[in-house]
């Protein structure tokens, strides 16, 4: 092995035990409480370790929350190999990222609107070469909303094979309005679940479904 491919694997391997240590604090920790310096202490470095690899805490946390997707990436895993058309499938989507989402909304509201929201692409390629064993298989069409750069442009890219559907409000010239509503919404019903510990998150998830096809139904 050469010198290069040492410092490689170095740090590669440096880096999967940040993230791995991240992840099991947003597991274990409330969210506004995990630290550079508990992350380090878990992964066995020093805490001016990770500024080598990672420019500050929200970018390694932001990173390390894609993990908490596992169940949401079987779920579009799933749904690629099924034969439910793009309707059926968008409505799917949605209530199982309001799911997912809701549940945890302090990890997804930092995931989607924190400080590297508009890098979400970079972020989770760079993410799965580390994890490669944790991406599923996805249809062109869910691959393209999965790794879309922020939420606005996941959300676009799940409602644009809706324009111009029988039984639709969307069309192109609406597209990007309607696209915007949503994505306001969702954001306002995420940051509902993350300020209001007490509110059901299955009920949060049924009225944003709801609204959902307000907009989109004729």
């Amino acid at each position: 092995m050469t010198r290069e491919e040492r410092k490689k694997d170095i740090r590669i391997k440096r880096t999967r035990a940040f993230i791995i240590a991240a992840r099991q604090l947003l597991k274990e920790e409330p969210f506004e409480e995990i630290s550079i310096r508990k992350i380090a202490d878990l992964a066995g470095m020093h805490n001016s370790t990770i500024y080598l690899y990672f420019s500050d805490a929200e970018r390694l946390i932001t990173m390390a929350s894609i993990n908490e997707f596992s169940e949401y990436n079987q779920q579009l895993s799933e749904l690629s190999r099924s034969s439910q058309d793009v309707y059926d499938i968008f409505f799917k989507v949605w209530y199982y990222s309001c799911i997912c989402s809701f549940s945890k909304a302090d990890i997804f509201y930092n995931f989607f609107y924190g400080k590297y929201s508009d890098d979400l692409t970079s972020i989770m390629k760079e993410y799965y070469e580390l994890f490669p064993e944790e991406l599923k298989m996805h249809s062109d069409y869910l691959e393209s909303m999965y790794f879309g750069k922020n939420i606005s442009e996941r959300c676009l890219q799940l409602m644009r094979p809706l324009a111009g559907l029988p039984g639709v409000k969307i069309s192109e010239e609406n597209l990007r309005l309607i696209n915007d509503v949503v994505d306001y919404s969702f954001r306002g019903f995420l940051f509902k679940a993350k300020t209001n510990p007490d509110v059901s998150w299955e009920e949060l998830t049924a009225d944003f479904i709801k609204i959902l096809h307000f907009f989109v139904d004729e």
